[in-house]
């Protein structure tokens, strides 16, 4: 039943691949010193804090990312509507190879170079990627339906609703 082991979260997965790893480490490990709020930092034996930062994205990202975070909010628009990984991975990449084929300027072959850090219309180019993913899902599916052998034998057999399939054996 692959359908269960479909809808397993990324960490539990993760989890039951490298249970005996993870349980040799925790025996293994030793416990840092508990840190009490208020205690003063940088006393013997206490570790530095930890800073954390976020970089919140860039309205006019540079021209080398564009096609790269097409690809990532693609794959997050996928993944939320719960399709697998893998699948979300590859089908987000075709979806933004359809639209940059469509789009000018091109931003599949911008490569990053240290020394050109161009942001010139890379705001619309964003955001005509995150508006065009599902007409561009819509034209795949429908040219992959006229070019699918299989699809052009058996359409009448494909059935789409459990209507269809009432009375039948």
């Amino acid at each position: 039943d692959l359908f269960g082991y479909r809808k397993k979260s990324v960490r539990r997965v993760l989890e039951e691949t490298f249970e005996e790893e993870m349980k040799k480490a925790a025996e293994e490990s030793v416990e840092p010193p508990v840190r009490v709020p208020g205690a003063a930092a940088g006393g013997a034996g206490a570790p530095p804090p930890v800073t954390v930062r976020y970089r919140a994205p860039t309205f006019n990202p540079p021209a080398h990312d564009i096609f790269g975070d097409a690809v990532h909010n693609i794959f997050q628009k996928l993944m939320a509507r719960g399709q697998p990984a893998d699948f979300c991975h590859w089908m987000a990449y075709v979806i933004a190879a359809e639209i940059d084929r469509k789009s000018r300027p091109k931003f599949q072959p911008v490569r990053f170079h240290p020394d050109i850090y161009n942001c010139e219309g890379t705001d619309a180019a964003k955001k005509a990627f995150l508006d065009g993913h599902w007409p561009a899902v819509d034209r795949i599916l429908m040219k992959n339906a006229g070019e699918a052998p299989l699809l052009l034998d058996k359409w009448s057999g494909i059935h789409v609703s459990a209507e269809q399939m009432r009375g039948q054996r």
